[in-house]
């Protein structure tokens, strides 16, 4: 059994989790007053699935979107490339025209994507295997082989036939190096008048010449940085309250559970950074999810939380254990585990274990959509040729243009720091709402809603079809939901 942590009982933690087991009929209520200020997608079970609903959801998440981080930024970067082609038209244009990227105006992403996507052909393909071919033989010692070949058959052969043998074996050593060489060579001439190659070659020196490379890793950079910050904030909800949702589970436990008739505090112990594993693998070998956090009363699982920093995604802590769950109850073919390894596995109490969420009470909702939802609007949305960006977007993003074209950057005049602050100040509850009240989206006419509405449905038609809304979480597992104060 991996040693687990415990919480000792004189623990101030105790009483702050049994204050904030007072409050959750509060803040449950805030939380529901929160989901229902928001617009609904209608692509819940839960939730009334008309195209009117659908339309005015995607409305919200536009315009609420249209000052997001990554919003502002794609715009700063669209406005550089812009600039770009202003004084590399020809040479984009024929970029454009080799990756038959046919879209006016031209956006970097597409643009990016196909540059990534583009092969430099078959005959560069056989090239580089030849090379790989030929210096893995180069490494083989043929006095080596030689030597396997006499340990094994120098009992049952005189030293003449001994010898015949091992100048064969060097020579086709030799042979074989002679005809990997040549082939590189015939390869090497054949590439070089190959026209797929010659054309993957244009396309990688217009985007490096044209400047899009430094501007497109510019770009990646300070979106990268971006994504680890948002992540960060997620890992830091769990560690820092780790403790406190131990509690409040153990207190939850003891109040509504039978564990062993009477259980005291501190029989309680739990273990973070799970893993479920397949059990129906013969050698437990397979992970198939993780848990955030497990409890446990006398070596025994009797309850998993999943921590989540933000209550949009009540449906997705869901959804990522019920199944897992409900098949324990049926057969053990799932088990526990530390780490990446199944070498510690833990057994599960008599009565499956009890499925928590810890989330937090939100003190405004800026989107209030999970994000595989607000992902694959976005995506439908650039699918019909338009963008969530409008006029606002353009003006937040301008400061950023010169930052993203700069190619020095000890001498830029914004830090990547610098950059990722003041995409977050643009993006604060008061200018989202002001962007719902009055910004207007000049390509809303244009969007076609049910197409739109296909498209996301084929994305996440089972994911979201099958499950309930966040609201429908709330409602349904109030008493399996732990909110912590914001």
């Amino acid at each position: 059994m991996t040693k687990t942590q415990t919480l000792p009982n004189d623990s101030p933690i105790w009483d702050q989790a049994a204050a904030m087991l007072q409050t959750q009929a509060t803040l449950a209520e805030h939380m529901s007053t929160v989901f229902q200020s928001k617009p609904t997608s209608g692509l819940y079970k839960d939730e009334q699935p008309t195209l009117p609903n659908f339309g005015l959801f995607v409305r919200h998440v536009r315009k609420t979107l249209a000052l997001s981080p990554r919003t502002v930024l794609r715009s700063a970067l669209n406005q550089a490339l812009e600039r770009i082609l202003q004084s590399h038209s020809a040479a984009i244009l024929e970029l454009s025209s080799l990756l038959e990227i046919i879209a006016n105006p031209i956006h970097m992403h597409p643009l990016a994507k196909a540059v990534s996507l583009a092969s430099p052909g078959l005959c560069h393909a056989r090239l580089v295997h030849a090379r790989k071919e030929l210096q893995q033989h180069q490494a083989i010692n043929p006095e080596d082989t030689c030597a396997k070949v006499q340990a094994k058959l120098a009992k049952n052969k005189t030293p003449q036939e001994m010898e015949t043998i091992l100048q064969s074996v060097r020579q086709r050593h030799n042979q074989r190096a002679l005809y990997l060489q040549e082939r590189v060579q015939t390869l090497q001439i054949a590439l070089a008048t190959d026209k797929e190659y010659q054309k993957y070659c244009r396309i990688q020196q217009l985007w490096e010449i044209t400047g899009c490379q430094k501007l497109w890793d510019r770009f990646l950079k300070v979106d990268r940085q971006q994504c680890q910050l948002r992540n960060h904030e997620g890992d830091s909800f769990e560690s820092s309250q780790q403790e406190l949702v131990f509690a409040m589970t153990v207190l939850c436990l003891l109040a509504n559970d039978n564990i062993d008739l009477a259980a005291n505090k501190e029989e309680f112990s739990f273990a973070c950074n799970l893993h479920w594993w397949d059990g129906s693998n013969s050698n437990n070998k397979v992970p198939s999810g993780e848990i955030d956090l497990a409890v446990f009363h006398k070596e025994k699982v009797v309850a998993i939380c999943e921590m989540k920093s933000s209550c949009f995604l009540l449906g997705q802590a869901f959804r990522q254990h019920e199944q897992k769950i409900a098949t324990m109850s049926k057969q053990s073919t799932l088990a526990m585990g530390i780490g990446k390894t199944p070498g510690c596995l833990f057994s599960i109490s008599s009565a499956c274990p009890r499925l928590f969420v810890a989330t937090t009470a939100p003190k405004h909702g800026l989107l209030g959509a999970e994000p595989v939802l607000s992902t694959a609007i976005g995506d439908g949305i650039r699918h019909q040729g338009l963008t969530i960006a409008n006029e606002t977007t353009k003006a937040a993003s301008a400061p950023l243009v010169d930052f993203l074209l700069e190619e020095d950057d000890d001498d830029a005049t914004m830090t990547t720091n610098a950059v990722i602050q003041y995409l977050w100040s643009v993006f604060s509850p008061k200018d989202a709402a002001e962007v719902n009240c009055s910004s207007k989206c000049g390509e809303e006419d244009c969007l076609d809603v049910a197409q739109l509405a296909e498209f996301v449905k084929g994305r996440l038609g089972d994911t979201l079809g099958g499950s309930l809304s966040p609201a429908g979480c709330l409602l349904k597992w109030k008493r399996n939901i732990l909110i912590l104060d914001s």
